[in-house]
């Protein structure tokens, strides 16, 4: 019996050793990475809670990127704000992106890329709280920019001035954002 009682000491003794020892490593949270992603969207509303929609119909290369009267989506990649870089090209509710495969992303040139990553930063994803408007008025204007440098239509290097604007009458009656930090981007 004494060697019972010794031996749940012991045993007692380790596992509390053991918690102890554990408890001094700092926590991380572990997730696994999903290779795909399905996308949703919700429609933008401005301030007073109307719907967004394009002023005039909009393409590129041929492709319609939206209709007069149409209203203005947000994407959402497994529920995260997600961008389109492929104006023109559909994508729907329920499709299934692959994680980090984008041809269309890895075509662009390192400026250009650089230029959507400052877009972010200082357009809705990055300064949401700093910025005027509605929260769907941000997300809009920050994709008008990125369609814009995506395409050649507005420089990827600074002053990041605009070249050519074609996205932009599609948008100014309804959003009145400046998106600061990138020069000459006023929407």
């Amino acid at each position: 019996m004494k060697k019972l009682k010794e031996r749940l000491k012991r045993g007692l003794a380790m596992m509390m050793a053991a918690a102890s020892i554990v408890s001094v490593f700092p926590s991380m949270n572990v997730s696994a990475a999903s290779e795909t992603a399905k996308i949703t969207f919700a429609y933008c509303h401005d301030g007073a809670g109307n719907t967004i929609k394009y002023q005039q119909t909009v393409t590129h290369d041929g492709r319609v990127c939206g209709e007069a009267g149409d209203a203005r989506t947000r994407i959402y990649a497994d529920g995260e704000p997600a961008f389109c870089i492929q104006p023109g090209v559909s994508l729907h509710t329920g499709n299934t992106l692959r994680a980090n495969a984008s041809d269309t992303w890895n075509a662009l040139s390192g400026s250009q890329r650089d230029a959507v990553n400052l877009a972010l930063l200082y357009g809705s994803q990055g300064s949401m709280g700093s910025l005027p408007g509605s929260e769907d008025e941000k997300v809009v204007a920050t994709q008008m920019v990125i369609w814009e440098i995506v395409t050649g239509c507005r420089n990827a290097n600074a002053p990041y001035n605009q070249t050519d604007s074609k996205f932009y009458p599609s948008f100014t009656a309804v959003i009145h954002v400046r998106i600061c930090g990138i020069s000459g981007v006023s929407i």
